[in-house]
């Protein structure tokens, strides 16, 4: 199997996974300093935890998975929004009231199948695929 670029046939290729993987980097440190101010001398420390990623890991992320509470929370507020914004009739506004319901629901479903069913191909799709660390391309070797 030929893993050279295909758009400019450089032998500087990546799997997609392994680029993503290679770019995270986990930090767990102490930190610690002094100063010398018109208040006497100060020590001050902390903790500082966090993760780095780079700019080739980030283009090369796996696909994610459709969230859930982030967008049924969406929807909620918008509703409420809605309802404090727009002074409809009373019967409008129960309708109002009433469709957020639906609305969420829809949304978990949807969101359900897709992690269900084409976030696994799509996971798998972006498995088998290579970038070219000299132009960026990204490509499938067949």
């Amino acid at each position: 199997m030929n893993f050279d670029c295909p758009y400019c046939h450089s032998g500087q290729t990546q799997k997609l996974s392994v680029a993503y993987a290679s770019g995270l980097s986990k930090i767990d440190a102490w930190v610690s300093g002094a100063a010398i101010g018109s208040g006497g001398y100060d020590i001050a420390g902390g903790k500082v935890t966090g993760n780095l990623q780079s700019v080739l890991s980030q283009n090369a992320a796996p696909p994610a998975k459709a969230g859930i509470f982030g967008p049924v929370l969406m929807i909620t507020a918008t509703f409420f929004i809605l309802d404090l914004m727009v002074s409809w009739p009373s019967l409008a506004n129960d309708v109002l009231n009433i469709l957020w319901i639906p609305a969420c629901i829809a949304w978990i479903l949807w969101a359900l199948r897709h992690n269900r069913k084409v976030w696994p191909r799509q996971y798998k799709d972006w498995d088998s695929y290579f970038i070219c660390l000299r132009c960026g391309m990204r490509f499938c070797p067949r």
